[in-house]
């Protein structure tokens, strides 16, 4: 199962993958900006959420499973592209543009 760690200021996952330690950023910021109508405690508790869900993506990936990029690029946003440290996961800008046509209303 994967762990979260705080290194500076962002969530680290860590988890075994057979005997070695891997740890990766999640990119998920430890004291995200707070939006009015919220608490910071709250704010950094979904934080925490957030990454342990990325941690478990990028566990399941390191175990030969595979990822689910979406999920990944939802939550961590503008850190994605770092976080999967593959373009392969990425979409391309083409499909990117048909995915955002496609949900826009006529």
């Amino acid at each position: 199962m994967a762990g979260i760690i705080k290194r500076k200021d962002t969530w680290y996952a860590c988890f075994r993958v057979g005997c070695k330690l891997k740890v990766r950023t999640t990119g998920i910021k430890i004291t995200p900006l707070v939006t009015p109508g919220k608490s910071k405690n709250a704010a950094m508790k979904e934080a925490e959420l957030q990454a342990r869900i990325i941690a478990e993506e990028l566990e399941k990936e390191a175990k030969g499973a595979l990822l689910n990029a979406d999920v990944i690029v939802s939550l961590a946003g503008n850190k994605a592209k770092s976080v999967l440290l593959n373009k392969k996961y990425m979409p391309s800008d083409k499909d990117h543009l048909h995915q955002w046509l496609a949900t826009r209303p006529n």
